[in-house]
């Protein structure tokens, strides 16, 4: 069984490597430079002496017309290819999410999805619910009101990503890195930034004036107490997270392994100083968070 398996792939391999045009290309270049290489006398030769200053005239054509046979299949393969990653990124756009999802299949097999493909593309309205985008490369790229709910964006790389009216309820972005990503009005309930790269992203709501969206700058604390994790996150202003949200999923973390009454021990726990963390509690009970976030959960 293993046996037929290699033999499936070294077809496979083979198959994509050598199209019939490019095997013509080859024989017709073998070709080509056999008639250049001298051709020793050969006693009752079938061919007539004349046939030999034939073959030396038309080698050097045999192998031209090789070498555009190459070049005009790797050229055509590369439009090809290209023109299949432009409709898969623009199907991975879809509001439709099994659409999408079968999209961002195939861009993964491809490699497409992790070497840059999908840099500064427009995601506008897409339904990912629930796709699959861990090591995702997407640096810039707009995702204005996607649909991103329960998505997996462990270690995306979303830098200068635009996110915009995004739903990114229950979405995991574990080690990802929005570092100066653009975050309007998106709703980030329950969302999982363990260990994330928030530094430099801008928070912000746009508000109707008129014709026109004006936007205006938030403080990320109208967000991210929301969210479901931070620890070990880098927040918007480059300092580490030091607990000051009370978020359950941390302390549900914590409690598996600390005392989360032990004020040292939940500082060690986000790794912290005494100090910040005590800064950061005190601040909770000053904020009217519990009463905030009790509010944003009825509404």
């Amino acid at each position: 069984m293993p046996k037929d398996k290699e033999k499936n792939k070294f077809w496979k391999v083979f198959s994509n490597l050598w199209t019939v045009s490019r095997i013509i290309a080859v024989l017709l270049g073998i070709a080509g430079f056999a008639g250049l290489l001298p051709i020793p006398g050969v006693e009752g030769r079938l061919l007539p002496p004349y046939w030999d200053e034939f073959i030396r005239l038309i080698s050097p054509e045999l192998i031209g017309i090789a070498i555009v046979v190459l070049v005009i299949d790797i050229a055509t393969e590369q439009r090809s290819t290209q023109q299949l990653k432009e409709s898969l990124i623009l199907q991975m756009g879809s509001p439709s999410n099994e659409f999408a999802r079968e999209a961002i299949r195939v861009l993964w097999h491809k490699g497409w999805l992790i070497d840059g493909s999908l840099n500064k593309k427009h995601f506008w309205r897409a339904n990912l619910y629930e796709a699959e985008l861990a090591f995702a490369q997407m640096r810039g790229a707009e995702f204005t009101d996607a649909n991103l709910e329960s998505a997996n964006l462990n270690q995306t790389d979303l830098r200068g990503a635009i996110l915009h009216g995004v739903n990114l309820i229950n979405a995991t972005l574990v080690n990802a890195d929005l570092r100066n990503a653009e975050i309007y009005t998106t709703k980030l309930e329950n969302t999982n930034f363990f260990m994330a790269n928030l530094h430099g992203a801008q928070f912000m709501v746009l508000r109707n004036q008129g014709e026109d969206n004006i936007r205006t700058d938030m403080n990320p604390d109208n967000f991210l107490y929301l969210s479901g994790n931070l620890q070990l996150a880098t927040m918007p202003d480059g300092s580490r997270y030091d607990g000051r949200y009370c978020l359950q999923g941390d302390e549900e973390k914590a409690g598996y392994t600390i005392d989360i009454n032990n004020e040292q021990a939940m500082a060690d726990f986000y790794q912290v100083t005494l100090d910040d963390y005590l800064e950061g509690q005190r601040w909770y009970g000053e904020s009217g968070i519990l009463e905030k976030r009790s509010h944003a959960a009825f509404v």
